[in-house]
Order: structure tokens, then C-alpha cells, then sequence
């Protein structure tokens, strides 16, 4: 009993010091918190060969990602403000924010994340990303993660795009999660068994 008891800490232990942000593999990375998929490459319109610097319209960052097909998903899109009304800070309700404001990922810290433009370079007050929340056309908000501020863009403007997904898409299925879960506690079990006999 005292073994189980044991193994069942040691587990709860181990997932909940795990951050809000894990990696998946594949390039992809889940916020627990939000109950999203982050693609791991910040600026993958680029990466991928989509646009020469990563920097589209707003027009033109919806239709990326709409038709974006990455690890076998579709359905990625921009993410979502949630808080809206003209110039802000502090809105951890924004899916952009929530990585700036609760995750701490900004300018000195990209976290998992790779091609994150933070805010560290000379351009930093235009290294912007869109999101998907239109203002009042033709102006739809941005988050800028030099500062975690958001603002109304003008349309035509070229920023970066970041694709999201809803739901937890690279996780492992559950009856596999379960299987090794039980694999690594019987292991655990007839170990400590062993040791005790010994």
C-alpha cells in the first residue's frame, strides 16, 4: 500500500510542476490554461517558404492560417483577443497576452518556442502579430510582445502571423497515455518490491 501510495505522489508530483505550456513534438505546443495548440514556430509563415519575411496583411494572415495544414490539422486560425476596446495592456484574456502575461513569454524569454520575434531587435515597435479580432474594418487588433501591448493595426499593414489551434491536437491518445502510465507504475512496483525483498 505504501508503494502506491508513493507512485501516485510521485505521478501528481510530476504533472502538476509541469508548466502551462507543453511540448507535444511535432512543432507543437499546448497551453493547458487555454485549452490551445501553438504551433512551436512563431513566424511560420516564413519558415515554411508561405511569404519571403513572414509578414502578411491582415487579409492575408486569416487566409494563411485558414488554410494552413501542419502535423495533418487544419482548422489552425489566428488567435483571439478576448478583451477588445482600442489601445490596451494587461489583457490576459487575449490568447497573445496570456503567453505575455502568464506565461512570461516575451522579449528575454521565447520559452518552447522557436522564430518568436519578442521585441529584441531594432524593429521592435513593429513586430507585431495579428490577430483574428477585427475592430472596426479597415483597423483589426495586434499584440506586440516588446511590451505586451495590444492595438488597433491598420488592415494593409504587414504583420507576423501566428497559428493556433483549438484543443489539445499532439497529444498522446488516452488509451496509449494509460498503458504507459500503468507500464511505468507496475515497473516502479516490482522494483521497489525487489529492493524491499533484498
Amino acid at each position: 500500500m505504501r508503494i502506491t501510495i508513493t507512485c501516485l505522489a510521485l505521478f501528481l508530483f510530476i504533472f502538476s510542476a509541469q508548466a502551462s505550456l507543453i511540448d507535444r513534438g511535432n512543432g507543437l505546443i499546448y497551453d493547458t490554461d487555454l485549452d490551445i495548440t501553438w504551433l512551436q514556430d512563431a513566424n511560420y509563415s516564413q519558415t515554411s517558404g508561405y511569404d519571403i519575411d513572414g509578414k502578411l496583411s491582415w487579409d492575408g494572415a486569416l487566409i494563411w492560417a485558414g488554410g494552413l495544414e501542419y502535423a495533418g490539422f487544419t482548422d489552425w486560425r489566428l488567435p483571439t483577443t478576448g478583451q477588445q476596446g482600442g489601445n490596451n495592456t494587461h489583457l490576459t484574456g487575449s490568447e497573445l497576452g496570456h503567453l505575455f502575461y502568464v506565461n512570461d513569454i516575451g522579449s528575454l524569454n521565447s520559452g518552447p518556442f522557436v522564430n518568436f520575434l519578442s521585441g529584441q531587435y531594432i524593429d521592435f515597435l513593429n513586430d507585431w502579430y495579428w490577430t483574428s479580432t477585427e475592430f472596426v474594418r479597415p483597423n483589426s487588433y495586434a499584440f506586440r510582445f516588446a511590451d505586451g501591448f495590444q492595438d488597433i493595426r491598420y488592415q494593409g499593414d504587414t504583420h507576423s502571423a501566428w497559428a493556433v489551434h483549438d484543443g489539445d491536437i499532439g497529444a498522446v491518445p488516452v488509451p496509449a497515455a494509460v498503458w504507459l502510465f500503468t507500464s511505468g507504475l507496475i515497473g516502479l512496483i516490482g522494483f521497489e518490491r525487489r529492493k524491499h525483498n533484498a
